[in-house]
């Protein structure tokens, strides 16, 4: 999906075709400049709705993270070291004095969020046509791909980017992710709409102290399946992307799949903490949706689960705590079951990552990080 406002939230004008580039498509404004889109998952799978629209991703970095960036870019950032995000007052201070001695019109005072660390946003969303209760989603208008033959098509094998269209989109998932006190790793938090997809079969400790039993979900609303949990498939992917081309797994058509989240809040049902986390992410959701006014679309937003790493060790060698099988079915269906360090963890030592591939993608905890440009020289 591409983004449709600059760094400094002025809106971007695309122009109506797009190029490639490393084999891949792009968007590119009408000054010329190159605007990043993506439509696979982790894994590489992309994800058709019930409705028949394509899931599109968005990728959104606050101002701390773009200060942050910019000022290790041109060495003005001592502390942290170079391998960690900022998590203290002395670094969000350096950031601080980066952006007030940006040059104009990057220049900025100071963060409007003065708690706020680095924070990224990972978000998913599709096509509100066909959707009966379009109301009960956060959407925003937006340029997105067009495809030949149309995705709706029946038996279609393969479908070609044709060119861009603009149209109104539904937040389906979200990832936030950000720096906090004594967690250079970050913290991985993923929340999904009420509707996207079947729960299996969990348990929950009562009012009353004992175990209860919540059964698997039954078939009928899903946003990204026919069926319920029951008759649902985690694996049952459908098509592959490559460069401007969806293509289809052996076997399969062009079309939505019936999934299924394996782990309904975060933790599998082997983990001796199943019952008591999922009790806790239910728990906190009914507290903040009690927060949240009658009709506000918020409320349709579930808190899936959060992810750390233990004492803010490197990912790759500390302890996943929180909720350690934490998977959006929007943005990792194909991948269950996860946790996000299985992808996003230390990379010889340095947090940050260092560029690698055509793409600029980086092994760090930040895939984005290498690939990213200062906002300014």
């Amino acid at each position: 999906m591409s983004v449709t406002l600059a760094d400094q939230g002025t809106p971007l004008a695309l122009r109506p075709e797009t190029v490639l580039v490393n084999g891949r498509p792009r968007l590119v404004t009408t000054s010329g400049a190159v605007i990043e889109t993506e439509e696979s998952q982790a894994g590489g799978g992309a994800l058709i709705a019930q409705n028949g629209s394509l899931v599109f991703y968005l990728l959104q970095v606050n101002d701390v993270w773009g200060y942050f960036n910019t000022g290790m870019d041109d060495n003005k950032i001592t502390n942290p070291v170079p391998s960690t995000f900022p998590t203290t007052g002395g670094a969000l201070n350096q950031i601080t004095t980066v952006a007030q001695q940006a040059p104009e019109p990057f220049t900025k005072s100071a963060f409007s969020d003065n708690v706020a660390m680095a924070v990224e946003i990972k978000s998913s969303w599709i096509e509100t046509t066909g959707l009966a209760n379009a109301g009960d989603y956060i959407t925003i208008d937006a340029t997105i791909p067009t495809y030949n033959p149309p995705l709706t098509q029946p038996n279609n094998t393969q479908s070609v980017q044709s060119g861009t269209k603009r149209a109104r989109l539904a937040l389906v998932g979200i990832h936030i992710v950000g720096s906090t006190l004594g967690h250079p790793e970050m913290l991985w938090a993923t929340f999904e709409h009420v509707n996207n997809a079947p729960n299996p079969q969990y348990t929950f400790t009562t009012t009353s102290g004992g175990v209860g039993t919540q059964p698997p979900d039954g078939p009928g609303g899903w946003l990204f399946s026919s069926t319920g949990a029951a008759a649902a498939n985690p694996n049952n992917q459908r098509i592959a992307p490559n460069g401007t081309t969806l293509n289809v797994v052996s076997g399969q058509t062009i079309g939505p799949s019936d999934v299924v989240r394996t782990a309904p809040w975060g933790t599998g049902p082997s983990d001796p903490s199943f019952t008591i986390n999922n009790t806790d992410i239910v728990s906190l959701n009914q507290n903040v949706m009690g927060l949240l006014a009658a009709g506000d679309a918020r409320r349709n937003y579930l808190l899936v689960g959060v992810t750390w790493v233990k004492g803010g060790s490197p990912p790759s060698n500390g302890v996943k705590v929180g909720t350690p099988k934490l998977a959006n079915s929007r943005m990792e269906m194909f991948f269950q079951p996860s946790n996000c360090f299985d992808c996003h963890s230390d990379d010889n030592g340095n947090m940050l990552g260092t560029p690698s591939g055509s793409d600029g993608f980086s092994g760090g905890l930040s895939h984005i990080w290498a690939a990213m440009r200062p906002l300014y020289h």
